[in-house]
């Protein structure tokens, strides 16, 4: 799958913080919605090591699980 290296059109849809005690805090919203841990955290940093922003959003999308697969069904009413 290839992805885009555009910006987002709208305000990116999460946030992620790099913790002290090698975590790393991921925010949808305002709200934390995931904390990596530990070899989980470093894997996860050196993934998202020269990304682009759009490409860290999908990253973080796929590892919480809050993105679409595009195979859902749309509401006919």
């Amino acid at each position: 799958m290839s992805i885009a290296k555009t910006d987002y059109p709208f305000e990116p849809p999460f946030e992620y913080r790099f913790a002290k005690d090698d975590k790393i805090l991921i925010y949808r919203q305002g709200k934390l919605v995931m904390t990596i841990t530990k070899e989980k955290a470093r894997k996860l940093k050196n993934k998202m090591a020269g990304k682009s922003e759009h490409e860290i959003q999908f990253i973080l999308a796929k590892i919480t699980g809050q993105y679409k697969y595009g195979n859902e069904k749309q509401n006919k009413d």
